[in-house]
């Protein structure tokens, strides 16, 4: 990965009413609302959601970089993430996770594959910064 010293993430979050926000990050919108039943709109992702997202794209991202700079082709890529959420100390937190990495490649070894997907999942900035069990699954493709 590179090491390149601090770097910072902004996002301005604006409210549209009800339960529906809208998010600016580098001139990009992102909208974000909950599920009718949680007296959302369901116009957009909750929030659990695009952190969920923002795990799995960390993971990917991650993964891809290693794999460009280790010069392995991949063919395609997938994460499926799924978070589970309780109450703790009357609290709603996130107590699990899982993360299921699947890629395709051509011609890659398995052992590079394997020591890739270590480092992705090492150095995936999003899943260092949380504090519950998360596991991890490679599943690769030919």
């Amino acid at each position: 990965m590179a090491s390149g010293g601090k770097s910072e993430a902004r996002a301005k979050v604006m409210w549209e009413g009800g339960l529906r926000t809208n998010t600016l990050i580098r001139g990009m919108e992102l909208g974000c609302d909950k599920p009718k039943g949680l007296f959302g709109t369901n116009t957009a992702p909750a929030p659990m959601e695009i952190f969920s997202s923002a795990m799995g794209s960390c993971l990917m991202t991650t993964f891809l970089y290693s794999a460009h700079k280790s010069r392995m082709h991949v063919s395609d890529i997938s994460v499926d993430v799924r978070t589970e959420s309780d109450f703790v100390d009357g609290l709603e937190r996130i107590v699990a996770g899982s993360m299921k990495l699947s890629v395709w490649t051509e011609g890659a070894e398995q052992a590079k594959i394997e020591k890739i997907f270590e480092l992705a999942r090492t150095h995936c900035t999003v899943t260092n910064a949380i504090n519950f069990p998360l596991e991890f699954e490679l599943k690769i493709k030919d």
